[in-house]
Parts: structure tokens; C-alpha cells; sequence
């Protein structure tokens, strides 16, 4: 029993002393049954150290593995097959997490038929599970996807099953489509099971489910998704111990897998660990004091881009308010970053955040400032205190620049500082705390002596000191298991702080997440690999290969053009960066996109065009010494591009004109043309008949004549079909016209001495001639 109390409490350690002792003690009877449950729960123990050591849980799983095989050996032996049925899939969980995949297969041989006897739907689907999960090893993916659906088609049947028990069986199912080449159907069924998994009960699973993800709408092109699954990926995986570093992500809260048997109600989140082992514990502690205090109605954190103001708020703050009540009343924080319809954004977060506290349903329909305002109001008569936060609150002022749109929001933030129990928190970089000045010159701000920027309201954020990094470091690694040689922890600061003597946040992140993935644990190797230096090298092409093989050389003309020859990070705009850019305009708005959520590329909302750079100095010379000659000669082959463009464009603009004056001039000489061989032919029939020319001379002229006469009617025809054909396609139809009406003029040249014949001869010959 003391054994079931620990482990339900989720104290593992004391928990499998009490069953050890407890077995010792029934190994000495003939108690085998009691035996049999005693193995079942202490494998169970291992199964919970491997789910909460993710790092290096395989010398857990095996323990598992023996502790239940022998547990079902003795079930077999008192001949209790329903004990066999009932504990024989937990076995089956271990061997798919030891990739047993041959043993797996007999176990299922074995157990489906005591499930369909003894066992459960749910058990069954289980096993279905378990054959497709051994089928998708052999590639065998017809058949995978034939027990994945029929699995599927069990849990259908099963009345009020949490959604959370599809998703294994969905992912099995993607895979099994991806293997069959339908790949939208893959996509589907992960969607699918991403909204039904919940990571705090299976993290590796959703985890799984992500990359997979993530990987297929990399093939298929979709490259910002696939990126922003990447960001989510990386952030479960630190929030669970997976990782040491998060890399430009956010900081998250501290989670713990959910084992659903437990008394665990709920998975409290706990600070960021980050936050926790460094000098930023005493920045929570403090902003917390503020909130709790009377003085600090409103508070401004500002500090540069990078060092943390959005990860205080997320993994520290916000956590750190939930964990234990201020006072008598139940913190409320409510964090909003995103500003396009702030009113509905904040009412949506004001209801799910009072639901998560109080457990009740909202009824109150939070649509309007109004509302929203005097749900605040209710708060304060519940005994809540609600703290709003409004992160990168920067990007406010460039979503609505009109003065106008401004002002809604500076009368609702005006109204909640009179509010009794209500923080406000605006977050931003301190390049922008000026901005905050017009809030002041609109508004009779009593309640902050109207005084915005007074240093009593303002609180500091800045870089890690030397001390508070290295601490950072040893924690991180020290919980994920991804243990770093000291002397590597000493160098690796040692460079991070450089001449400033400071950290910044977001680069140990980078250049720690670089780490990670190379495998480097020792100074040996870090220096054998390059150092800091070739460490950032890595991450550039990392974010360059989220951007898509189409992509790359879009990527890295980006980069080079945020950089200039003195070694600085010009500002530019995307008109800018475009210009330069002519043949691949269309592919910079995902490349930088993707480089600002990377953070190596800063935005800077500015009007009336945003503008960009790149996020610090030394990056500058990687770009240009290890891109430099590439990317100039590109550069110099994308603006002679552009010069050809633009000269064939003055070309083409200034043919169409010459085309329109000369298509008229072509008629013109064609109907001219014609009209003087008519008259020409005609009059030298006439004269060689008056003139008595004997009759063979007389017929061949005449029939000379004819035959010119033909030519002629050919030549105008070929001139007006290539006039008609002037439409569709112009020079090539002017110069047929042309040609055209040359050979009429040669022709009526050979008749040239009949020009000067008078009008008044006789007109009868044009009739003769004509027919």
C-alpha cells in the first residue's frame, strides 16, 4: 500500500523501494498471484523513471520489459488467463518503445486471441495497432494501413472515448499513406492526430507526430509550414526535456508528462528553467512583487531585441503568477502579442484564462472594449487579480498607424488602470518607448502621475552577465542529460560575451541549439569544429535550408544585401531589397519571413514601409567572406538581368509606336502600288494594239502583261493578309508588308515610260486588263 501511495504521487524513487521490499516479502510464500501483481507495478514504476528520464530512458524500458515478463510467466503458470489478457499490452508498450519488432509480433500472436476472449475493445484495437506498427518496419504498407483503419473502426464503436486515444492510430495510418505515396492523405490523417493528441499525457508521440509532419510539407514544397511545425517541435521539446536549448524560440513554462493513472488533477507548469538558474529568477521574483504590491499599477519592460522580454513573460512570469495565489486573490495573467483585432483576441484570452483558473464556463459574451471592461470589473468582486500583458507591444503602433485606430485602445487601457485589481504590463524594445509619449499627451493619466516613462514605471531588461550564462549552460544541460565538459562551458561564455563582457539570451539559445545538434561535449572538439564562429556558420545554413532548395539562392542574395562593404547592417525595405531581386520578387516574402521568426533577421515596423536587418555585426563578415565572390557574381547576373528587361522593355515600347506609324505607311504603299501596275499593265496593252505591233508581238506583250499583272494581285494579297495578321504578331507581319510593297515597286519600275501617258487615253483597256 505505501508503494501505490507513492506512486500514485508520482514519487517514484520510494514507491520501488516499497515494492522491492514488499516482493522480497512474498517471495518467500507460495503467494504467486500477489507475486505476479507485485512485478506488474514495479515494471510500471520503470515505465513512469523512462517516461520522465526522455533522454536516456532505454536501461528503464528494459527493466520494464523483464519485470512484466516475468509477471506474465507466473500468470501463465496458475493458469490466469484474465490476468494475462489484462497486463500483457503493457508488455507489448515496452517492446514497441525497445523496438523489439520480432518479439512484438509474437506477442501479439499470443495475446490477440485472449483479448477477443477476455479482453476489452480498447485492448484490441491495440493489437491491431501494435501488427501495422511491425508491418510499416517491413514496408509492408497495404497491409499496415488495412489494421490501422480496422483498429480505427473499433475505437469508433467504443461510446465516449477521449479523442486523445486516436491519435497513435492516426499517425500509424499517415505513415502507412506516406509509404502508399498519398501524400495528402498523410498530411490529413497528422493533422488529424496532432489535434487530437494531447502532448501533456504522450509528448514523444506528439513530438513524432510534428516531425513527421513537418518533414512531409517540407517535400511537398510548403516550406513556412513546415517551418513553423519545426518552431512548435522545438519549443515541446525543451517545455518536456528533450532539448538543452530552444534555439530562437520562445521560452515555454517547464512541463512534466501526465501518467494517467496518478492523482496528478493537473501538470502545473513550473518557470522555464532557463529563467530559474539564472539572474532572470530575480526578475520574475521582482516583477511579481510589482503585480502583488500597490504602488505599480502599470509597468513597462523594455530592453534590446534578444535578450528575453517575451520568454520572462511566457516561462517565468506567467507560471510564477499560477503557481501560488497573491494575497487572498487568484492571479489572472492574460498575454497578447498579436494586435490585428486586439478586442477579439483579449476577450477570447480573458474567457479561457478564467475558465483554466476558476474551472467554470464564461457565459459572458466578450466582443467589444465594453465588455471586455466590465468583465474586468467582475473579476475584481470574484476575488481575482487580473494582470495583462501586452507583448511586443511595439507592433501596435505600425498595425494601426492612424492616430484615430490608436486612440479605442488608449481610452481602454486609460479606463483599466482606474480599475481596482487590475495590472497592465506593456512589454517592447526600448527604440520604441518613445511612442508610448502619445498615450501621455491624449490622455490625463492621474493614476501614473502622468508620467509613462517615469522610472518607477519602466523595468530593465538586459544581457546575461558571464556568471549568469554559465549557470544558464549547466542547468540546461544538466536536465536534458546533454552534459558539457566544464572547459567547454568556460570557452563557450568566454567567446558568447566577447569584448562587452555580456551574454545576450537569443545567441546562447543559437549557438548552444548548434551544439546540441553536432554532438559537441568537449573544448577539444568544439575548437576541432571551429568554435563559436563555424558554430552561428551552421545555424545560417540551417535557416537557409528551411527556406527550400528553390529558395537558397533568394536566401543568401537576402543576406548578402542586408550587409554593405564597411562591415554593417544597413536598413532596407522590401521595395529595396526587390529591386535588387528582379527574376526572384516572388520568393522573398517567405524567405523573409522565415529569417525574422528565425531571429536573424530583425523587422523594424516603420512607416509608411517596414524595414529590415540583419540582427547583428558579426554575422556580417560570415555573409561576405564566405559568400562574398558567389553571391557578387550572381548579383552582377540578376542586374544585368534587370538592365535587359528594362532596355527590352524601351525596345518593345518604343517599336509599338513605330509599328502604329508604319502599319499605316504599309497600307499606303501596297494600295498605291497596286493602283500603278493596274494603270500601267492597262495602258501598255492599249498602246501595243493602237500602235499595230504584229500579232505574235502583240500576244506575247499582252501576255507578259498578264503575267505581271498576277504577281502583282499576289503581292497585294501577301500584303493585306500580313496586315491583318498585324495583331497577333507585329514586326514579323510589318516586314512581310514591306517586302510586299518593295517587289510592287520593282515591278511597276519595269513599266515606268506608260507613267507618262496622258489621262484623257481611252479607259476601256482598264476593263480588258481586269478581266
Amino acid at each position: 500500500m505505501l508503494g501505490l501511495n507513492d506512486y500514485l504521487h508520482d514519487e517514484i524513487d520510494s514507491a520501488l523501494a516499497h515494492y522491492q521490499q514488499s516482493l522480497e516479502f512474498w517471495g518467500q510464500s507460495n503467494y504467486l498471484e500477489r507475486q505476479g501483481i507485485l512485478l506488474v507495478n514495479i515494471a510500471s514504476v520503470y515505465n513512469r523513471q523512462a517516461e520522465k528520464n526522455q533522454t536516456e530512458n532505454q536501461r528503464y524500458w528494459q527493466e520494464s520489459r523483464n519485470y512484466f515478463q516475468q509477471a506474465i510467466e507466473i500468470f501463465e503458470q496458475v493458469q490466469r488467463s484474465d490476468l494475462v489478457a489484462k497486463h500483457i499490452t503493457k508488455l507489448g508498450e515496452v517492446l514497441q518503445r525497445l523496438q523489439a519488432w520480432t518479439e512484438l509480433q509474437s506477442l501479439v500472436e499470443k495475446s490477440l486471441p485472449l483479448h477477443q476472449h477476455y479482453g476489452t475493445p480498447l485492448q484490441l484495437a491495440k493489437d491491431y495497432g501494435f501488427l501495422a506498427e511491425v508491418a510499416l518496419k517491413q514496408s509492408r504498407w497495404n497491409e499496415a494501413n488495412q489494421l490501422a483503419g480496422q483498429a480505427l473502426q473499433i475505437l469508433t464503436e467504443i461510446p465516449n472515448l477521449q479523442s486523445n486515444e486516436f491519435s497513435w492510430y492516426r499517425f500509424i495510418l499517415a505513415k502507412s499513406q506516406q509509404g502508399l505515396g498519398q501524400f495528402e492523405a498523410a498530411i490529413n490523417s497528422l493533422k488529424a492526430a496532432k489535434s487530437e493528441s494531447n502532448h501533456q499525457y504522450n509528448p514523444q508521440l506528439y513530438i513524432s507526430i510534428l516531425d513527421r509532419l513537418r518533414s512531409l510539407y517540407f517535400e511537398q514544397g510548403e516550406y513556412l509550414k513546415a517551418f513553423n511545425i519545426k518552431q512548435e517541435q522545438l519549443q515541446i521539446e525543451q517545455q518536456y526535456g528533450f532539448r538543452a536549448f530552444v534555439g530562437a524560440s520562445y521560452l515555454n513554462p517547464q512541463r512534466q508528462a501526465i501518467n494517467s493513472v496518478q492523482l496528478q488533477v493537473e501538470n502545473f507548469e513550473t518557470i522555464a528553467q532557463e529563467i530559474a538558474a539564472s539572474g532572470r529568477g530575480q526578475d520574475v521574483k521582482r516583477l511579481r512583487e510589482r503585480i502583488g504590491g500597490t504602488e505599480h499599477k502599470l509597468t513597462v519592460i523594455h530592453g534590446q531585441s534578444g535578450v528575453g522580454k517575451s520568454s520572462i513573460l511566457q516561462g517565468g512570469l506567467i507560471p510564477a503568477l499560477q503557481q501560488k495565489a497573491i494575497g487572498e486573490r487568484d492571479a489572472l495573467p492574460i498575454l497578447l502579442r498579436v494586435y490585428t483585432d486586439w478586442v477579439g483576441m483579449l476577450g477570447q484570452s480573458l474567457a479561457q484564462a478564467f475558465e483554466e483558473v476558476r474551472r467554470n464556463q464564461l457565459f459572458a459574451n466578450l466582443d467589444s472594449s465594453a465588455a471586455i471592461l466590465e468583465q474586468l470589473r467582475r473579476n475584481a468582486d470574484r476575488n481575482l487579480l487580473t494582470v495583462l500583458m501586452f507583448d511586443q507591444f511595439e507592433e501596435f503602433f505600425f498595425v494601426y498607424p492612424d492616430q484615430g485606430q490608436r486612440r479605442a485602445f488608449y481610452e481602454f487601457l486609460r479606463v483599466c488602470l482606474d480599475i481596482p485589481f487590475v495590472k497592465v504590463i506593456l512589454s517592447l524594445r526600448e527604440d520604441y518607448l518613445h511612442y508610448l509619449l502619445e498615450l501621455e499627451r491624449l490622455f490625463d493619466l492621474n493614476v501614473i502621475n502622468k508620467n509613462i516613462l517615469d522610472k518607477n514605471i519602466r523595468y530593465y531588461l538586459g544581457n546575461f552577465s558571464p556568471a549568469d550564462a554559465m549557470a544558464v549552460v549547466q542547468s540546461l544541460t544538466e536536465r536534458s542529460h546533454f552534459y558539457l565538459e566544464p572547459a567547454l562551458i568556460e570557452q563557450l561564455v568566454r567567446d558568447l560575451a566577447g569584448e562587452l563582457g555580456e551574454v545576450r539570451p537569443i545567441e546562447l539559445q543559437i549557438v548552444g541549439t548548434q551544439l546540441q545538434t553536432e554532438k559537441i561535449t568537449t573544448l577539444e572538439k568544439y575548437r576541432q569544429f571551429g568554435t563559436k564562429e563555424k558554430l552561428v556558420e551552421r545555424f545560417l545554413e540551417e535557416v537557409i535550408t528551411d527556406c527550400g532548395a528553390e529558395n537558397e539562392q533568394v536566401a543568401r542574395l537576402v543576406l548578402y544585401l542586408l550587409t554593405d562593404e564597411n562591415g554593417t547592417r544597413p536598413l532596407k525595405t522590401r521595395a529595396e531589397l526587390a529591386a535588387d531581386l528582379p527574376a526572384e520578387a516572388d520568393k522573398l516574402d517567405l524567405v523573409l519571413e522565415i529569417f525574422v521568426v528565425s531571429r536573424l533577421v530583425l523587422l523594424l515596423p516603420e512607416s509608411p514601409a517596414d524595414r529590415y536587418q540583419l540582427v547583428h555585426d558579426y554575422l556580417v563578415s560570415f555573409i561576405r567572406q564566405q559568400q562574398g565572390n558567389e553571391i557578387l557574381a550572381e548579383l552582377a547576373r540578376e542586374r544585368e538581368q534587370r538592365l535587359q528587361v528594362e532596355e527590352r522593355l524601351k525596345l518593345e515600347q518604343d517599336a509599338r509606336q513605330i509599328l502604329v506609324d508604319a502599319q499605316q505607311e504599309a497600307k499606303r504603299q501596297i494600295s498605291q502600288g497596286w493602283m500603278q501596275l493596274r494603270v500601267s499593265s492597262g495602258l501598255a496593252v492599249c498602246l501595243l494594239l493602237f500602235a499595230g505591233i504584229s500579232s505574235f508581238e502583240a500576244k506575247r506583250a499582252a501576255e507578259t502583261a498578264q503575267i505581271e499583272a498576277q504577281q502583282g494581285t499576289n503581292l497585294e494579297r501577301s500584303g493585306v493578309n500580313a496586315l491583318r495578321q498585324f495583331e497577333y504578331a507585329e514586326l514579323e507581319s510589318l516586314v512581310a508588308a514591306m517586302q510586299s510593297g518593295k517587289k510592287l515597286k520593282t515591278l511597276v519600275k519595269k513599266w515606268s515610260p506608260f507613267r507618262k501617258i496622258s489621262s484623257y487615253q481611252p479607259y476601256s483597256c482598264f476593263g480588258y486588263y481586269s478581266r
